[in-house]
């Protein structure tokens, strides 16, 4: 029986867009013309430091924003960017070159930053990429990116170099997070060993990169959350390291050549774990640790494979505690263990056994719906094959050489979304993933659902009707009972009758009845006000219920 997955540690995960009544100073940016460029720049400058948190800075359609040197802001206030609704491309932020034809990386926040519907570029006018668009550099930010593209980096596409932050990063496309010559640098999220908070990428889009999804690398990890996420063609070496992540919830994704090289002497396993015994951890334990790794699809091409088998060394050895007077030959292969090489167990060496095979025999891993199946995509990136062999039969050592292309562009011409021939995960209905998530739903992110619109239908008992309030009248608090039929984000928003939001909070909810206890004591005047609950599961999918309270 499948455990249900505890919550216990995230705080304030998602915002929503904004709505239009006011609550919010809207400022309209228009895009850069000709030389003259920094819009962006200019206008957050513009504007009174008191008043920046409650501003949002929105973007044209299609329009391209040169950054005349990388934003960043302090901690005492969330920097708001988005695009503006409507038809058209998402807005463009570019890095610009200065006068010796350098650029930074776009931003360096040291505060919370909301990213919504925008194109991060990471390759700058002359063609240079940037290490990393995010560089976070201050403790327990809070980086929200919804709906956006962050395409081309040389290390990593958000980088956090500081402690107990949340990264946030939902219904995206992340792309080209790989420096060629060096393929262990190309991640999605880097903490570089820095403790976080939370860790969170659901119902994205992920290809072309070179390394790990999630590095904390040794730092500890309260919550990491990966679900309803399609990885294509990305982690040539690495796998999905857990390390000393506390919880964690991977679930319903598509890994598709994904992982590819191991041997036929070792574990080389999909999923790893690190023990935090005696790491200096305060107030956690191995004991209360809980890995949610059900429902997913890892497929490798074995095309992938034939290339390792001929142009991968022949002569490898390597020497075993166990056998220390002899050496053992290996070949590289496929990497096809989840959890460990069966081979190896059954030699019966206490030290060849992976840490999560203890968890695993604890109970504490859910492994039900692990499977391998192949499918057929709509317009995938065409495989690297070429880019594979030269790092293959260079022996993986290929730092200062030129090879082949490695990224997945429809038109590198074009600096933001394409018009025609992007790429497409649709993938084929009667495959076994089509309908292998929970609920019955698809694997993968929801965007690319070819299966006609009664697929995404989602029912999280979440109306006028299932959502309770109490006491109401208030006089401080209000407790909001939701009963949600999947583990969802949920918003919770409070207006006064004119439109003005008086409260946001975002938290995470469980399936089955949640209370989320929301302080009002900042309301002084009694009378009516209004509220909006939005739950948003995985896959992107919302409900909203709405209500009065009454204020004492």
């Amino acid at each position: 029986m499948k455990k249900s997955f505890y919550y216990v540690f995230i705080v304030s995960l998602l915002i929503f867009s904004v709505q239009a009544f006011g609550q919010k100073n809207v400022i309209v940016v228009e895009p850069d013309q000709g030389l003259d460029i920094g819009a962006l720049n200019d206008a957050i400058e513009a504007v009174d430091s008191v008043d920046r948190n409650n501003t949002i800075f929105e973007l044209r359609r299609d329009g391209l924003y040169l950054l005349n040197g990388t934003i960043a802001h302090e901690s005492y206030y969330t920097l708001h960017i988005r695009t503006e609704a409507g038809p058209g491309g998402k807005a463009v932020l570019q890095p610009a070159v200065d006068e010796n034809g350098e650029s930074g990386r776009q931003f360096q926040p040291s505060g919370n930053l909301t990213l919504e519907e925008v194109y991060l570029q990471g390759r700058d006018e002359l063609g240079a990429m940037s290490s990393q668009p995010i560089r976070v550099n201050a403790d327990s930010c809070r980086i929200i990116i919804d709906n956006c593209v962050l395409d081309y980096s040389g290390q990593s596409l958000v980088r956090t170099s500081s402690g107990n932050n949340t990264v946030i990063v939902t219904n995206s496309v992340l792309r080209n997070s790989i420096l060629p010559d060096n393929p262990s640098n190309g991640r999605v999220i880097d903490s570089r060993g820095n403790p976080n908070d939370t860790l969170w990428i659901s119902n994205s889009t992920i290809y072309n990169n070179g390394a790990t999804q999630l590095r904390s690398d040794g730092g500890a990890t309260l919550f990491a959350n990966f679900d309803h996420n399609t990885v294509y063609q990305t982690s040539f070496n690495h796998n999905f390291a857990l390390d000393y992540i506390f919880k964690a919830n991977i679930t319903n994704n598509i890994f598709y050549n994904f992982l590819y090289r191991g041997n036929n002497m070792d574990h080389d396993a999909f999923f790893a774990v690190d023990s935090i015994f005696d790491s200096g951890i305060e107030d956690y334990n191995d004991a209360n640790r809980y890995f949610d790794l059900s429902n997913n699809n890892w497929f490798v091409d074995d095309t992938i494979g034939y290339i390792l088998d001929e142009y991968g060394p022949d002569t490898l050895y390597m020497f075993y505690d166990w056998a220390p007077d002899d050496t053992v030959h290996y070949r590289e292969a496929l990497r096809k263990n989840w959890f460990a090489s069966q081979d190896l167990l059954d030699l019966n060496i206490p030290a060849a056994v992976p840490t999560i095979m203890h968890f695993i025999a604890n109970g504490q891993v859910d492994t039900a719906g692990l499977f391998r199946e192949e499918l057929t995509f709509t317009n995938p990136p065409p495989l690297n094959l070429d880019y594979w062999k030269f790092f293959t039969e260079n022996g993986w050592a290929i730092s200062g050489t030129n090879p082949p292309n490695a990224y997945a562009d429809e038109d590198p011409d074009v600096l933001g979304e394409v018009t025609t021939g992007a790429f497409d995960f649709s993938y084929n209905a009667n495959s076994r993933s089509a309908t292998a998530a929970d609920g019955g739903l698809p694997l993968g992110a929801s965007r690319w659902l070819p299966y006609g619109p009664g697929t995404s239908v989602w029912d999280v008992k979440a109306d006028v009707n299932e959502v309770r309030t109490y006491p109401n009248p208030f006089d401080n608090q209000v407790t909001f009972t939701i009963e949600a039929s999947a583990a969802s984000l949920v918003s919770i928003r409070v207006y006064d009758l004119v439109g003005k939001e008086i409260h946001s909070s975002f938290e995470p909810v469980n399936l089955g009845s949640n209370e989320v206890n929301v302080n009002l004591s900042k309301i002084s005047h009694p009378g009516i006000y209004l509220y909006k609950i939005e739950l948003q599961n995985g896959q992107g999918q919302k409900s909203v219920s709405s209500g009065k309270l009454i204020k004492k």
